[in-house]
């Protein structure tokens, strides 16, 4: 009985030992592939990165992209200009206008 008790205590160890090996190994491997898909991630990334700002490149050298950007810019400059007026100064320069004669 003791003897069997001890061969039993023993495979239980070496199943338990075997078992943490286990584990390890499949936290490892999960890790190694987590590794690799973030690499993937960060390669595929920078390929996409260089692909827009050559794009980009190339758009900021185009004479029409430029032309589109510069009215763009000169509209929105418009805009800003006829924002920055004193709206109170307009109302009264309005009234004064129809009403003072």
């Amino acid at each position: 009985m003791k003897k069997s008790l001890f061969l039993l205590t023993i495979l239980f160890s070496i199943a338990t030992i075997a078992q943490k090996k286990t584990k390890k190994q499949l936290a490892e491997e999960s890790l190694k592939r987590m590794q690799q898909r973030m690499e993937t991630f960060y390669k595929e990334r920078n390929k996409q990165d260089s692909i827009f700002n050559a794009n980009l490149i190339e758009r900021e050298q185009d004479p029409t992209h430029c032309a589109d950007l510069q009215i763009f810019n000169d509209d929105s400059k418009k805009q800003q200009a006829q924002d920055s007026l004193p709206k109170k100064q307009t109302e009264v320069d309005t009234f004064n206008k129809n009403f003072k004669s």
